[in-house]
C-alpha cells in the first residue's frame, strides 16, 4: 500500500526533473537537487514539474522541509527565547503554550496550512481567470515552494527572509503551472494577504480601544 503509494511513474515525470527519486537515484541528491532548482531556479522547476501525478512524495517533501524547520524554530526559541515579532505582539505575559509539544504537531498543522492556503489561492486564481489547470498544479506549487523557509536557520531575519523569497517562488509557480501571467499570479496570493492583514488591523485596533476603555472604567 505505501509502496504504491510513494512510486513514482517515470511516464508521467520529465526526465530531467529530480522529484521523486527514480530507483537507482539517491534520494538525498535528489532532496538536494529539487530544493537548489526550486529555490534558485524555480521559473525552470515550475515549468518542468509534473501537473497530474501522485501527490505523496510531493507531500512528502512539504512535510520534511516543514518538520526540519520546526525543529530549527523549537532549538532557537529555546535557546533565545520568543522571536522578536513575539515579543512585540504579546510583551506581557507570555503567550501560553508548550513548543515541544507544538513542535510534535507540527505535520497536523502543516497538511491544514497547506491545503488551507492552496484552496484559498486557487479560488481567488479562478476568479481573476488565471487558473488553466486543476487545484493539483497549485498545491504541487505551494509545496516545492516551502523550500525558502529553511533560511530560518539564521535567528530572527531568516524567517522573514523565507516567508517573502517562498512568496516570489509561489507566484512564479503558479505563473508556470497554469500558463497564467504574473499579474494574475501575484493577484491571486496578494488580495487575501491584503484581506487577511486588514482584519488583522481591524481586531487589534478594537482590542486595543476595549483595552484602553477598561483602563478608563
Amino acid at each position: 500500500m505505501i509502496d504504491s503509494e510513494f512510486q513514482a511513474e517515470p511516464s508521467s515525470q520529465p526526465p530531467d526533473f529530480p522529484w521523486p527519486p527514480r530507483a537507482d537515484d539517491s534520494a538525498i541528491e535528489a532532496l538536494a537537487t529539487t530544493w537548489r532548482e526550486s529555490v534558485f531556479q524555480p521559473a525552470s522547476f515550475f515549468r518542468r514539474m509534473p501537473r497530474e501525478s501522485q501527490i505523496g512524495w510531493v507531500l512528502l517533501y512539504y512535510l520534511m522541509i516543514g518538520v526540519v524547520v520546526a525543529g530549527i524554530s523549537l532549538f532557537w526559541q529555546m535557546l533565545l527565547g520568543p522571536s522578536l515579532i513575539d515579543r512585540w505582539l504579546w510583551p506581557d505575559p507570555a503567550p501560553e503554550g508548550n513548543p515541544v509539544v507544538d513542535f510534535l504537531l507540527s505535520p497536523v498543522w502543516l497538511l491544514i496550512g497547506l491545503y488551507a492556503a492552496a484552496g484559498g489561492v486557487h479560488l481567488m486564481l479562478l476568479l481573476v481567470r488565471g487558473a488553466r489547470h486543476g487545484f493539483g498544479p497549485t498545491l504541487r506549487v505551494f509545496c516545492f515552494a516551502s523550500g525558502p523557509q529553511l533560511f530560518s536557520v539564521v535567528p530572527y531575519i531568516g524567517p522573514a527572509v523565507g516567508g517573502v523569497w517562498s512568496l516570489v517562488i509561489t507566484v512564479i509557480g503558479l505563473r508556470e503551472a497554469h500558463e497564467t501571467t504574473t499579474g494574475k499570479a501575484a493577484a491571486a496570493i496578494l488580495i487575501p494577504l491584503v484581506l487577511l492583514l486588514g482584519v488583522a488591523v481591524v481586531v487589534f485596533v478594537a482590542a486595543a480601544l476595549l483595552g484602553l476603555s477598561g483602563l478608563a472604567l
